[in-house]
């Protein structure tokens, strides 16, 4: 009787584990969920555009022709992400666009703005740093 309980709790616990290890498929989104998804990509994509405004010095009509070229850029950049390409190839063609996509800014707007922009894309802009540094540049 007890060969048989412990074969079954054996049994029990080696089918727990083959079963837990299963992959399932991935959970396929509906029409709803997907375009609740696509309008939220875009609400973050225009916040995170202003907050890159918001921070660089420049006027208006040069920061409305800036957000146009952040838009055209990001949907680039998804646009590349979405295609299946070796990595390799993928990262040549982003090196490629973070260099000549904001080319045509350089006549309309200051060096020091367009390093700004680029800063903001990698992520590494942090104009209060900035500040500092310019302030005690200024001091002396």
């Amino acid at each position: 009787m007890k060969k048989i309980i412990l074969s079954a709790i054996f049994l029990f616990g080696i089918c727990t584990a083959i079963y837990a290890q299963q992959r399932l498929p991935p959970r396929a989104l509906n029409k709803e969920q997907q375009v609740r998804q696509k309008r939220k990509l875009e609400e973050n994509k225009a916040k995170y555009i202003q907050g890159i405004l918001d921070q660089l010095n420049a006027d208006d009509f040069q920061k409305e022709i800036i957000k146009q070229k952040l838009n055209s850029y990001f949907d680039e950049k998804l646009k590349i992400y979405n295609v299946e390409k070796p990595y390799f190839q993928r990262e040549q063609e982003l090196k490629d666009l973070d260099e000549s996509h904001f080319k045509d800014l350089e006549d309309l707007v200051s060096k020091d703005v367009i390093e700004d922009i680029k800063k903001a894309i990698k992520g590494k802009l942090d104009k209060k740093k900035e500040k500092k540094k310019r302030k005690k540049k200024d001091k002396q």
